[in-house]
């Protein structure tokens, strides 16, 4: 096939597909979907009224049939630039098992978004299995991925290499206590793999073969007596130190929640038990302090302990949040400071529901702190409203120098 024609190729082969599926369907079977068009602007020059802009144009048609036991999806994109990616996915149940199974195609871009080829590219398929018996559930992700196109700008192309990559979880919900769950990888990082416009967590490692990657063990819930219970974490990889978290949480009310959580990049300095030093480099502790009350309304304190010796030092990070409804109005507000040096950012949030519209208006407003003074560095507004099955949407980002962006959509559903 020419390589222009190629995406055309494969918009009709998934079309064919999914008619022929039509075809045999039930009134079930009938298909559903959406189809996005989305326009962003951005000025050449912030420094004078009159300006020339840089356009990009994006379209998004996504597609799922639903047939008996089984729904097939497909997530097609184009620009100006052509072809960005077209992911066609299987979702298929059979009691206890579920499958997913995704079929990723995408065109290779540089960092400026300029099209490095006009032929694309088979980039990965992704299967996720799980099933779930009793007190046992299992978990696979198996993966075979283009090792030179795992993220949207594989700069300097290549030529497809393919590598394999599989992660088997096994857990064990304990009635009415913790759950114990052992997830082993094997050459599959715990990273994202990306393509231009859509992206998905783990990724097949660097330099092939298939060779172990990392054992993880985590037990969550473990009931320490009323009202405290126990998080904990460890990680095996290869060739790194060994690494863990563990937390400790007290639900102190229904609407008040503590916690205190160590994670640790090296725990070597910790072995051997049964006396292990508190203090050591690589150990970090979180102190949290949650809020919950109904409607959405939410207060978070936390501090993080840098050097994770329970005592709070110069230059820790203090982080506030308050999310507050008033009426049907919501407020969210962010403060960023460090122990001794103060206030480092803040954001302040306002979300109002349009009157007699199914829509609303958010804006934000962003500090930040240069040369010991807090600064207003961004503000944004969004408009969103929905009529029917149409929504439309834009927002505008603006910085202290001018306009930074524009951008207008909407949306179709069917």
């Amino acid at each position: 096939m020419r390589e222009g024609l190629m995406p055309f190729g494969i918009l009709l082969i998934v079309t064919l597909h999914l008619l022929s599926a039509s075809a045999l369907a039930d009134d079930s079977g009938a298909i559903r979907g959406s189809f996005s068009l989305d326009l962003t602007l951005e000025p050449q020059t912030s420094s004078r009224q009159w300006t020339e802009f840089d356009l990009d144009l994006e379209a998004l048609l996504r597609l799922d049939l639903p047939l008996d036991g089984l729904t097939i999806h497909n997530d097609l994109a184009l620009g100006i630039a052509g072809f960005e990616h077209d992911i066609l996915a299987f979702d298929a149940t059979v009691s206890p098992l579920i499958l997913h199974d995704e079929l990723w195609f995408a065109t290779p871009y540089n960092s400026s978004g300029e099209r490095l080829t006009d032929r694309s590219r088979f980039v990965e398929n992704r299967l996720k299995a799980s099933l779930e018996l009793d007190i046992l559930d299992f978990d696979l992700l198996a993966l075979l991925e283009d090792i030179h196109f795992n993220h949207p700008y594989p700069e300097p192309l290549q030529p497809p290499e393919y590598g394999f990559g599989l992660s088997l979880g096994l857990g064990w919900n304990m009635p009415e206590g913790p759950r114990l769950l052992m997830k082993t990888d094997i050459c599959l990082e715990d990273a994202v793999s990306r393509v231009k416009g859509y992206s998905a967590l783990g990724k097949v490692c660097q330099g092939g073969g298939f060779a172990f990657t990392s054992e993880t063990i985590e037990l969550t819930g473990l009931e320490l007596g009323e009202p405290f219970s126990l998080d904990s974490r460890l990680t095996f990889r290869r060739d790194q130190p060994l690494r863990g978290l563990f937390g400790l949480r007290a639900a102190l009310s229904p609407e008040l929640e503590a916690r205190l959580i160590f994670t640790s990049e090296d725990l070597a300095p910790l072995i051997p038990l049964p006396f292990p030093s508190l203090v050591i480099s690589s150990l970090t502790a979180l102190y949290t302090l949650t809020f919950q009350l109904p409607g959405q309304e939410q207060f978070i304190l936390a501090l993080t302990d840098q050097n994770g010796d329970l005592f709070p030092s110069d230059g820790d990070p203090l982080l506030a949040y308050a999310a507050i409804g008033l009426q049907e109005s919501k407020i969210r507000l962010m403060v960023l400071a460090k122990l001794r040096q103060g206030l480092q950012y803040g954001l302040l949030g306002i979300n109002l529901p349009l009157p007699k519209m199914a829509g609303y208006l958010n804006t934000e407003v962003d500090f930040n702190r240069d040369d010991e003074v807090l600064e207003i560095s961004s503000w944004s507004f969004e408009f969103l409203v929905t009529i029917t099955r149409l929504e439309l949407r834009s927002k505008i980002r603006l910085e202290l120098k001018g306009l930074e962006a524009m951008e207008f959509g909407l949306s179709l559903a069917f």
